[in-house]
């Protein structure tokens, strides 16, 4: 899900946490509940709910 490259930097970071959130997000909910939170309130949208 978070692949290896999202750890080189925090903008990797970002975008692999941001994709993983808009195509997997029960996926990412499961496994990073934490980061789920953050993106969520980030772009204030819940997209399990979809």
């Amino acid at each position: 899900m978070l692949d290896h490259y999202g750890a080189t930097n925090y903008a990797e970071f970002f975008a692999v946490s941001t994709e993983a959130f808009f195509e997997k997000p029960k996926q990412l909910k499961r496994k990073r509940p934490e980061i789920y939170k953050i993106l969520k309130n980030y772009y204030r949208l819940d997209p399990v709910s979809w």
